[in-house]
């Protein structure tokens, strides 16, 4: 196929505008081979693919196509047999969030803590000024005496929170930021356990500071993600604008947009490329993975559903993934559609998970 027509009809699958011979042509091309699977994964949404397999139906021998889905070996042939299921999950109305032992968004300050209401948790910016209401502190006393406070987000909520300069701190699930009721003269200091994602307001004379588990990313003013779970044991400091400094013992590097760093113990700082769309999807309620490992999903459900999975099969771990659903999905829908696209069984026991062949 010539390039320019392959060029208009990815452009007319992604606005949707293809007709039924244009579905038939770009779709027989997604099957000549692996390569042209790979590349239009790259270029698509994943509701992309279902759209073109919603316009081209053969008219005949629909039990022959249906076997050649099934035969698709490639993982990018499993994207379009996995969205024939999630497209449904994704455009119904009214969904139940998942349900989670531990569900409640908590703020600690000393040997006192506060349980957030049903109304703020509905993902509402709590602003600063009002924490010290939750715990009877008069803010002029606040201010005065300094106070550590700690947001514990628990698995299954995100939350936003804006601190006392005007930083906005969105946090994902399982995690936990410990900040103080006023900044220093000299720094802003916050300690990360967990994923954040911090749009911090610019202040020249007073840089701001990320302590995580591996190092600490220090700012002036910008937009960055942070993934930094314990069990982990690496951080990942996305930069999607801006500029940061990262560092780790003696090591010290400068991060651009559109640059990653990678830190783990005993390792020096490795810095890549990322997609923003992928690294930012659970800010957007969603799940998100491109070529992750089957262990690197589960991890992800995890946090989430508040489940435990048990997999022994190495080989099983490490198949890839293509996913792209909505969080507040039921964890079911989830799994029914890994076993369906990946040849995985499930047996739930209580809250444990046990992952086979």
């Amino acid at each position: 196929m010539k390039n320019i027509l392959l060029k208009e009809l990815i452009t007319k699958s992604l606005h949707g505008t293809l007709d039924e011979e244009e579905s038939k042509i770009l779709y027989d091309w997604i099957q000549e081979s692996k390569a042209n699977e790979e590349l239009y994964v790259k270029l698509r949404d994943v509701d992309t693919l279902q759209n073109i397999l919603e316009q081209y139906k053969p008219k005949s021998k629909p039990k022959q196509k249906t076997y050649r889905m099934l035969k698709w070996g490639s993982v990018a042939a499993a994207i379009v047999i996995f969205t024939t299921i999630t497209l449904t999950f994704w455009k119904s109305g009214n969904p139940t969030s998942p349900q989670t032992s531990v569900d409640k968004i908590m703020l600690i300050s000393g040997n006192k803590s506060y349980q957030l209401s049903e109304k703020l948790e509905k993902n509402e910016k709590v602003p600063h000024t009002a924490i010290s209401t939750l715990f009877g502190i008069p803010e002029a006393e606040n201010q005065a005496l300094q106070n550590d406070y700690t947001l514990v987000v628990p698995k299954g909520k995100t939350y936003d929170i804006d601190l006392v300069d005007g930083t906005t701190v969105t946090l994902n699930a399982d995690s936990k930021l410990i900040f103080p009721s006023k900044f220093t003269d000299n720094n802003r200091i916050v300690t990360l356990s967990g994923e954040a994602f911090f749009k911090v307001t610019k202040d020249k004379k007073r840089p701001f500071i990320v302590k995580t588990n591996q190092g600490e990313v220090k700012v002036l003013g910008t937009d960055f993600n942070i993934n930094s779970y314990k069990d982990a044991g690496v951080d990942a400091i996305s930069l999607v604008e801006g500029k940061i400094q990262v560092s780790k013992e003696d090591e010290v590097l400068t991060l651009v947009p559109g640059q990653k760093a990678l830190l783990r113990k005993n390792e020096s700082i490795k810095v890549s490329t990322f997609d923003p769309e992928e690294v930012l999807a659970w800010k957007e309620g969603l799940f998100l993975f491109d070529d992750r490992s089957l262990a690197q999903v589960l991890t992800e459900l995890e946090k989430w559903y508040s489940v435990e999975f048990k997999c022994s099969d190495t080989a099983l771990q490490s198949i890839p993934i293509y996913i792209k659903i909505k969080r507040d999905r039921k964890l079911e829908d989830i799994l029914m559609a890994l076993e369906q696209t990946n040849h995985i069984k499930f047996k739930k026991i209580g809250n444990v998970i046990n992952v086979s062949p």
